[in-house]
């Protein structure tokens, strides 16, 4: 594996242990798409580029591994875990459902500070609402429904839906290449129009019939999930 593919941090203001900040640089390589599926992740060449002993990268190995980011075989080599079509497909469905039941609670418990939330969120997205940005728009699409977790105000739903998020990541590069060669970024728009709308019209018919399963539309086709194989794999 190639040194050059990882970071050193993202922010080196805030104090991290080595296996944090080592933790993250791969992290950020994998989600960015620079390491790829399938690729060993070395610890001696990862121990040798941050100047430290093998302990913290076998840490920070370990919490991507738990992440689902990872894989660590018998023979205690590491390598970046293998994209599955259906795996993709499940983890999507799960992640509508969560933001769906997370959008309700957090409508129900604080309606104005949830609209007001979603509405500030539509309107940033409006701004990056172009092929040329699709990493911003994917970004805050992500960032507004951990948002929308946040005011539910329940701890486990939150920390389920982070975990989905860090799942998700591994598709980024996917998801990227679908976003930048569709109309899905227009789509998508208007759904969050939609969704606002219905917010706003205090309508409880409405809300509680918001369902977030038609978004299954912005997923891969297997005819494009193959396409995309062949050509980063």
């Amino acid at each position: 594996m190639d040194n050059k593919n990882f970071q050193t941090t993202r922010d080196d203001s805030f104090p991290r242990t080595l296996a944090e900040r080592i933790y993250i640089s791969i992290k950020d390589s994998i989600l960015n798409g620079e390491i790829k599926n399938n690729q060993r992740i070395i610890e001696k060449e990862i121990a040798s580029r941050f100047k430290v002993s093998h302990t913290p990268v076998r840490e920070a190995i370990k919490r991507l591994a738990s992440e689902g980011l990872i894989i660590i075989n018998s023979h205690r080599e590491s390598y970046v875990r293998k994209i599955s079509y259906m795996e993709l497909i499940n983890i999507y469905y799960t992640m509508i459902a969560i933001d769906e039941m997370a959008l309700k609670l957090a409508f129900n418990r604080a309606p104005d500070i949830t609209i007001k939330e979603i509405e500030k969120y539509v309107n940033a997205l409006k701004k990056v609402a172009k092929k040329e940005k699709v990493g911003e728009y994917l970004d805050l699409n992500e960032r507004m429904h951990i948002r929308i977790c946040e005011l539910s105000s329940n701890d486990y739903l939150y920390h389920i839906r982070k975990t989905i998020y860090s799942q998700l990541g591994i598709y980024k590069p996917l998801r990227f290449f679908l976003f930048s060669r569709s109309d899905a970024i227009d789509k998508t728009m208007e759904e969050f129009k939609s969704l606002l709308r219905a917010l706003k019209s205090r309508d409880k018919r409405k809300i509680k019939h918001i369902n977030r399963g038609r978004w299954i539309q912005f997923l891969p086709s297997e005819a494009e999930w193959h396409e995309y194989e062949s050509e980063n794999f």
